[in-house]
Parts: structure tokens; C-alpha cells; sequence
């Protein structure tokens, strides 16, 4: 089958589910996104910001090269004639005069300068300080509540799939220490590995973003199973498969800056339903090639059917 004839399934088996469940996701999607949970908006985000850098870098060269160097020259012709130091100058006391006297020299100046020295610096601090614990606050909230809705967010996707759905699937992950535990450390492995790869540079986080894409709905289908068993599940599957799957993400974009940009954020809460129940599509066609290839083993996860030629969808 061609990527074409996929994208057209999957999108067209996530429009059959909403046209039975879409008020109904877009309540509940609203909700995890007052927890944080939004997935897959942090690739949108970052081709939105590649592409915006790419521009803007290519504006500023057009914008040089039409205007010369004139205004670059000046520029630092100014710097280097700039009198630094008689910004210290207050009331007519002149620190710096005929490049005789210097801030050494004036006594008024110094206190000045020092006093002007350590409110920067404690400014600078109480800011590191603030943002320290704006990260902890949300990496904790993130770790120990945000994921965890995200594994019960998933689980109620592939429940609803088969229409037994239950509203308390989106709390699955709480009612049992060990399924808690469990994801909480796979779903924090997942985001420690891809900020690591992310940190090289934007490329490397996006592809190991899209190796990972299987994990979280594997540990929604089987939260006890380990956290190496489920990353080399969704590595070997998604071996040719990643760039695939950056094309259905492509394939959203049009809907993404709709939402975004023509009505101030507020479309993108009517595009999630249709979005994440299309991921969920792709997720099942993923499994059914684990099967096929041998990948997984029956007990691990549930073998579903993926529905070709927009069949209709049986309960059960």
C-alpha cells in the first residue's frame, strides 16, 4: 500500500469514530490539555519554529544584501567611539573627562558603579531562582501527573476504538500502584532520551521523537511491560516507518496553523479529536506489522485488526 492510500485509511477510519465519539473527545481532549497533555503538538512546534528561524534567517540576509554594509559600519564605527564610562556620570559629576579620569578616580562613582553591580547581579539570581522552580514545579507536574493522564488518555482511544469505552480509562494509570509506577518511569525515560537527542540539535530529537511514537500506547495497553521491552518494540517497528510517520504529520499541518493562527489557539481544541484518533489508526496498522514481523508476542499487547477500505467498525 502506498503512504498516500495510508494516510487516506487512517484518516478516513478516524472520521467513523468521530462521527459517533467527536463532542464527546473534544470535552475530554480539552480536559488533558488542563493537564497538560497534548500530544504530538511538540513536533508541530518544532516545524513551525524551524521553519519560522529558516525565514526569518533568510529575510535578515535578503534585507543585508539589499541594503549594503553602510548601516553594519556605522554600527561599529558608534561601539567603538561609545564613552563607556560616563554613563556613571549623576548630577554633573563627570567621571570621565578628556580620558584623564577614570572610575577609580571619583569615589562617588565607585559606589555608584558597585551598587548598580549588585542589583543586576541579584536580579540575574532571584531570576535563575524563579525559573529553577518554575522547571522543578513542571517537570514534577509533568512526570507524576501529565503522563500518566497521557497512558489513560491513550487507553481510552484504542477502548473507544473497539466501543467499550469507560470514562475512568483516563485514570487507569492511579488505580494501581504498580501500572502507576510503571509508567510513570517509562513515559520519564522517554522524555529524558529524546531531550538528551534534542539537545544535539533539533534533527536528532525529531527522529527519536518519531522512534518512540509506540510507547505510550504500549504501555497503555500493557503497563506492566518493561521499559526496555516497550523502546525496542517501538524501535524495531518503526524502523522505516519514521518518515511515515512525519508525513502524517505534515498532513496535519494545514489544520495545526488553522487552529493556531486564524483563531487564536481556540480551533486547535475542534482538530486534536480528529488528529489523535487518526494516530490511534496508525498505531493499530503499527501493530498489525509487529505481529506480521514477529516483533511482539500474543499476551504482550491485544491483536486488533486494522480496517482497510473504510470498513465499517465492529464492536468487540
Amino acid at each position: 500500500m502506498s503512504l498516500s492510500n495510508l494516510i487516506s485509511e487512517i484518516k478516513q477510519n478516524a472520521r467513523l469514530i468521530l462521527q459517533r465519539k467527536y463532542w464527546i473527545l473534544v470535552l475530554m481532549l480539552f480536559v488533558c490539555s488542563l493537564v497538560g497533555v497534548v500530544d504530538h503538538m511538540q513536533i508541530y512546534s518544532i516545524i513551525i519554529y524551524t521553519v519560522s528561524l529558516v525565514s526569518e534567517s533568510l529575510l535578515r540576509i535578503v534585507m543585508f544584501t539589499l541594503e549594503g554594509h553602510d548601516d553594519i559600519s556605522n554600527i561599529l564605527r558608534n561601539y567603538k567611539n561609545f564613552d563607556y564610562k560616563a554613563w556613571t556620570a549623576s548630577d554633573g559629576l563627570h567621571v570621565y573627562n578628556n580620558g584623564r579620569e577614570t572610575v577609580t578616580n571619583n569615589p562617588e562613582a565607585v559606589s555608584q558603579f558597585a551598587a548598580f553591580v549588585i542589583l543586576i547581579v541579584g536580579f540575574v539570581f532571584f531570576i535563575l531562582i524563579l525559573y529553577a522552580f518554575v522547571f522543578l514545579f513542571a517537570f514534577l507536574f509533568k512526570t507524576f501527573l501529565s503522563n500518566p493522564v497521557r497512558v489513560g488518555k491513550n487507553r481510552y482511544l484504542l477502548k473507544m476504538e473497539q466501543g467499550k469505552e469507560d470514562y475512568s480509562d483516563f485514570f487507569f494509570a492511579f488505580t494501581n500502584k504498580g501500572n502507576y509506577l510503571n509508567s510513570v518511569m517509562v513515559m520519564l525515560l522517554k522524555d529524558i532520551f529524546v531531550g538528551l537527542w534534542s539537545l544535539l540539535f533539533v534533527i536528532p530529537g525529531i527522529i527519536k521523537n518519531l522512534s518512540y511514537f509506540m510507547v505510550p500506547y504500549l504501555i497503555s495497553e500493557n503497563p506492566n511491560m518493561p521499559y526496555k521491552r516497550a523502546f525496542d518494540i517501538s524501535k524495531a517497528v518503526m524502523d522505516g516507518e519514521k518518515w511515515n510517520l512525519f508525513v502524517i504529520y505534515l498532513s496535519f499541518l494545514g489544520w495545526i496553523l488553522l487552529g493556531t493562527y486564524c483563531t487564536c489557539g481556540i480551533g486547535l481544541y475542534f482538530v486534536y479529536p480528529y488528529l489523535e484518533t487518526s494516530m490511534m489508526q496508525y498505531y493499530i496498522y503499527l501493530k498489525n506489522k509487529a505481529f506480521t514481523a514477529n516483533i511482539v508476542q500474543e499476551g504482550e499487547i491485544e491483536k486488533r485488526p486494522f480496517h482497510y477500505n473504510n470498513a465499517a467498525f465492529q464492536n468487540g
